[in-house]
């Protein structure tokens, strides 16, 4: 990246001019001596935060990111200078190929495990094409699991917290229900999993809690395919006022 667009974005995001923020934009790879040059670094500037961004060119060509040995070999050095060090080094990596279903944030870096085994912390940020939210998937050793919803926020050009990503999601999927409520006044089970393409265990737990909320009221209707109890869902007229 080139001074002048380090220079942009820094202007975008609000930051002051200051001498406690420091770039190098062309270092030597760890496997070329990168590593000795950071600690040379650090002796001297005392910093708190490292962040190498990325991953793949500090490890430099000859470096296997498939391989166990290559990256314990040039990560473990890397993870006990900062522990001697007392800082953090944040290693900006990429995940494995898109359009691969994500179970957890670990299992989704590219190459060798032995890349996330010497990690203390696991971060990993998701977002779909085109689309300005996403989630931030968060593991860890010594902390619990967590999963946030981000966004993009294009004006001050940094990724802005909304909250918890499965509660924020369930709000969206009860948000949509509403508005096909409204749009047609009444729905079934069926068309609920239509709009949301998700299984009917899923949508009917969706429509309870939002019958738990008062968002709407369920009328039973004759006994649909294999025996299983059919009804419609319209918006609960009782406690409309509250909403």
């Amino acid at each position: 990246i080139s001074p002048r667009r380090l220079k942009t974005r820094l202007e975008r995001m609000g930051s002051l001019p200051t001498n406690d923020l420091m770039f190098w934009t062309d270092f030597t790879p760890l496997e070329s001596g990168g590593l000795a040059d950071l600690a040379d670094l650090i002796e001297v500037h005392r910093p708190v935060l490292v962040i190498i961004d990325t991953m793949a060119r500090i490890l430099g060509r000859k470096a296997d990111q498939d391989s166990n040995s290559d990256m314990t070999g040039l990560l473990a050095p890397l993870q006990r200078l900062a522990m001697a060090a007392h800082l953090c080094v944040l290693l900006i990596d990429h995940h494995r190929k898109p359009g691969l279903e994500v179970v957890d944030a670990i299992d989704d870096v590219m190459g060798s495990t032995a890349k996330v085994g010497v990690a203390d912390c696991i971060w990993g940020l998701y977002r779909k094409l085109g689309e300005s939210s996403g989630t931030l998937k968060i593991t860890g050793r010594d902390l619990e699991e967590q999963e946030l919803a981000v966004v993009w926020d294009a004006m001050r050009y940094r990724w802005r917290v909304e909250g918890d990503a499965p509660a924020r999601e369930l709000e969206d999927r009860i948000a949509q229900i509403r508005d096909l409520v409204d749009q047609v006044g009444e729905v079934d089970l069926k068309a609920v999993t239509n709009l949301l393409h998700l299984s009917d265990d899923v949508c009917d737990s969706i429509l309870t809690e939002m019958r738990n909320r008062h968002l709407v009221e369920r009328t039973p209707l004759q006994t649909g395919q294999r025996g299983r109890p059919r009804f419609l869902y319209t918006r609960d007229r009782k406690h409309a006022d509250d909403d």
